[in-house]
């Protein structure tokens, strides 16, 4: 089915892994003809970024092992759209049709979304732009400091109780 997604369309393709692991495709590119549009990069740490530019856009099946989904974020601010799994934080953050497609993880539905971006590159851009302005409101890091700020002033509105006014109390 890979090499059938890879010959759709105008968008190339890539595939990461973690550490020690190969995709299983890799050693199979020439003979499906992809070895033209795959590149399997492997994990990257020092080029990461480098990479992700390069990608036309991100899939995501599941939310991995962070919750908070930090690599679909970082996709998302360099204005690509992501395909993702329909679990954990994920749907919340790409919401289907407006950053990217939201699908249920199973390979039919994966390769049906891959096909839709693959071959429609003004599809592609819309949701990238949609998702580089989601991040740039929702993820810029003043929006999570005061997202923090707030977090603390509610809690401590809710709690200022037992909250001491002052410790410069003594005892003794």
């Amino acid at each position: 089915m890979g090499s059938a997604i890879l010959r759709q369309g105008d968008a190339g393709g890539a595939v990461a892994a973690p550490a020690g692991h190969r995709p299983r495709p890799h050693h199979a590119a020439p003979e499906l003809g992809i070895a033209d549009r795959a590149v399997f990069a492997g994990y990257r740490v020092v080029d990461y970024a480098e990479h992700l530019a390069a990608m036309d856009f991100e899939i995501f099946p599941g939310p991995g092992s962070n919750g908070s989904c930090p690599v679909a974020r970082e996709a998302m601010a360099m204005g690509k759209p992501v395909i993702a799994g329909h679990s954990g934080l994920l749907p919340e953050l790409v919401e289907d049709g407006r950053c990217g497609l939201v699908v249920e993880p199973s390979v039919e539905k994966l390769a049906e979304a891959i096909i839709r971006l693959a071959q429609n590159r003004s599809l592609r851009e819309k949701l990238g732009r949609a998702a580089a302005a989601k991040a740039k409101e929702k993820f810029d890091i003043e929006r999570q400091a005061e997202a923090v700020a707030d977090l603390i002033a509610a809690w401590r509105k809710e709690h200022e109780r037992w909250i001491p006014i002052s410790s410069s109390s003594n005892s003794g």
